[in-house]
């Protein structure tokens, strides 16, 4: 009899096999199959058998966030690292914020390490470091003969075409500038300076800026099109002193980044003076802790450990920079004043060999006023007689 065109025996359908050019029969019993026709059922198994299994849908790699700076033991830190390597799987756009010094480049290349993307280039620029004149070429490039004398080179979109592009502290960027982005960014296109061709980019963007950007727009600095555009989903990165628990790990993490830079062993920091360091309001955040500890690093003798001597005197006792709003206008020049002040003179122990009189002469002050700013930097368990 006929099954669908093709002829049955009790209950065995006839089945053309391509591959091998022969007729098979083929039944629901596959047991009573097995016992009528073993050799055909041997050679079905077999061509069976030499198909390729089926593959696995690709896989983003996950990177430990440690691989990437980014430390996580608080809990604040970890729902926000959670977080950031969910969005980090899609095409959307991320405004990252937060204070001055909290990480938000390190964050950004987390999430582009995190992506699809990974295999393409991470560029980032700093809005704030280029004068209005400057931006637009260092941003879309510059052609053959744009300006008198210039050589043509590529801008960061271009540099990040199949990447991720970082547009750190945006709010910097003149208003003559962010029309000129934000169609860059809606339409993947964009001129180069003195160019007359449309190039076509393919990339991702990240934003980051420790201002709110909505009082920006309310003061019309920013444009709500630009905003709208740039921030799809946004990450607050929250300061140092509202997730203590993560200074313990990054003590070690600079610890071991600058033991190997300076070509130091050290054996570790003490209890007394970590215990300084967990209790720091840390305004520069994670910045400030960054270079507190490359400090003490090259203070500290080779296989001591870092103690309370080797920390600045602001850390170590409350200064003035406490009683003032972190971040504020006076706080921030204050802050600037005494880290130059610190290092100036630290290079002037280093330069007369740590000889008091010699570097209050070549500092223009008394031994006195010296000693007093030796004790308010921490740095008079440094200085020699």
């Amino acid at each position: 009899m006929l099954r669908d065109g093709l002829p049955t025996f009790e209950g065995l359908t006839l089945h053309l096999l391509p591959r091998e050019g022969i007729f098979a029969l083929v039944a629901p019993d596959t047991t009573r199959f097995r016992y009528i026709f073993p050799e055909m059922a041997a050679l079905i198994e077999r061509i069976e058998g030499e198909k390729p299994p089926p593959q696995p849908p690709p896989q983003v790699e996950r990177r430990h966030p440690e691989r990437s700076g980014v430390i996580s033991r608080s809990l604040l830190m970890k729902e926000l690292v959670e977080r950031a390597s969910r969005l980090a799987k899609t095409e959307m756009s991320i405004l990252l914020t937060g204070e001055s010094g909290v990480g938000k480049e390190v964050m950004a290349r987390f999430i582009h390490e995190e992506s699809l993307r990974r295999d393409g280039p991470f560029v980032a620029i700093n809005c704030a470091a280029f004068p209005e004149s400057l931006i637009e070429a260092e941003l879309f490039g510059v052609e053959k003969g744009a300006a008198t004398e210039t050589a043509p080179r590529k801008g960061k979109f271009e540099m990040a075409q199949g990447g991720t592009l970082f547009l750190d502290e945006i709010s910097a960027m003149s208003l003559n500038t962010q029309p000129k982005v934000l169609r860059a960014i809606q339409f993947k296109e964009f001129y180069s300076l003195g160019g007359n061709h449309l190039k076509k980019v393919d990339v991702r963007i990240l934003s980051a800026s420790n201002q709110v950007l909505q009082d920006a727009i309310d003061q019309g600095t920013f444009r709500p099109d630009l905003f709208y555009r740039i921030s799809a989903e946004d990450l607050m990165i929250p300061p140092l002193r509202e997730r203590r628990e993560d200074i313990p790990p990054l003590v070690d993490h600079f610890m071991t980044i600058y033991s190997e830079k300076y070509g130091k062993s050290i054996a570790g920091i003490s209890s007394k003076a970590l215990r300084h360091l967990l209790n720091y309001p840390y305004p520069g955040n994670i910045r400030e802790l960054e270079n507190e500890i490359e400090r003490a690093i090259v203070l500290c003798d080779p296989g001591d450990l870092i103690r309370e001597k080797h920390l600045r005197r602001r850390v170590v006792t409350p200064s003035s920079l406490s009683a003032l709003p972190p971040n504020s206008e006076e706080w921030e020049l204050r802050r600037v004043l005494e880290e130059v002040e610190s290092r100036h003179i630290l290079t002037a122990m280093e330069v007369f060999k740590k000889r008091k009189s010699e570097v209050a002469q070549h500092l223009g002050i008394s031994r006195t006023t010296l000693d007093l700013k030796l004790r308010k930097y921490g740095l008079d368990e440094t200085t020699e007689e």
